[in-house]
């Protein structure tokens, strides 16, 4: 990591956490986080969003490199541009005395996708309505209310569907009864899904194109038992679900009661 690489050279890493969900605002879950993560550089929590606004930021994630005048020379906004970054890290330490020419840049893959990828969808009411989502179900979401939701006819690619019983909340869905289940067509070759448990764990089955996930396609958070592939949602975190080569596939996931989801990311 960079701060491996240069923090004995002068550079400092501070990461600045705004949350975007109400489960990020605690900070055991972002301990957990920066564990599970192997983060050791300074992580501030943004709670109230003061930060955020005085950088007049709008993106997650987003990089500033600042001199040591506090002078803001490098900006960049979303994941990439590692080997732009770390070139504009050696010519600030070197303006300050640091014998960097020498040091080779990290290998560090870009994971950006580069191709046509289904967009992130949010599952709030909040967050998907302001944002021109909806699920695709008759009737959509209905704030702060329990839904019997029925899937029937067709579905449409980039969109959300539901079938059982699921309550509306503000930054999430909850189901409310087993064998509930979230239907999706997208495009990508990664899918991730940021979900939490109300109290005891929860078991989620993945499909993909009606059947269990195979061990070549499962994302790193899928589990086994013979054919079965299964995701544990023990605490609130991004679950990686899929990953494959990019195409369109149609993803089902059965959850038990208890269940919540926040959104789906795609790579």
């Amino acid at each position: 990591s960079w701060d491996e690489k240069y923090k004995d050279q002068g550079l400092v890493i501070i990461g600045v956490h705004t949350p975007e969900f109400e489960f990020e605002k605690d900070i055991d879950n972002v301990k957990s986080a920066m564990e599970k993560y192997g983060i050791e550089y300074i992580v501030v929590q943004d709670n109230n969003y003061k930060t955020w606004r005085n950088f007049k930021n709008r993106f997650w994630p987003r990089k500033y490199l600042i001199d040591s005048e506090g002078y803001i020379r490098f900006d960049h906004i979303g994941e990439g541009a590692y080997d732009q970054t770390e070139k504009v890290i050696q010519k600030l330490l070197s303006e300050i005395g640091t014998e960097v020419e020498e040091i080779p840049l990290s290998e560090m893959p870009d994971k950006t996708p580069k191709l046509p990828t289904t967009p992130e969808l949010y599952a709030g009411y909040s967050f998907a309505l302001p944002r021109g989502q909806d699920v695709g179900n008759s009737g959509g979401l209905n704030s702060k209310d329990t839904v019997d939701y029925v899937l029937s006819g067709e579905t449409n690619r980039d969109v959300i569907y539901l079938q059982s019983s699921w309550h509306s909340n503000a930054d999430n869905l909850e189901a409310k009864e087993d064998s509930a289940a979230i239907i999706l067509d997208f495009l990508a070759g990664s899918v991730n899904i940021v979900a939490d448990n109300l109290e005891e764990a929860v078991e989620m089955e993945v499909f993909i194109d009606g059947l269990y996930v195979s061990k070549e396609q499962a994302g790193e958070d899928v589990q086994f038992d013979g054919e079965k592939a299964f995701v544990i949602v023990d605490k609130p975190q991004l679950y990686n679900v899929f990953d494959g080569d990019h195409g369109e596939y149609n993803l089902k996931l059965v959850v038990k009661e208890g269940f919540t989801f926040h959104a789906f990311t795609f790579g």
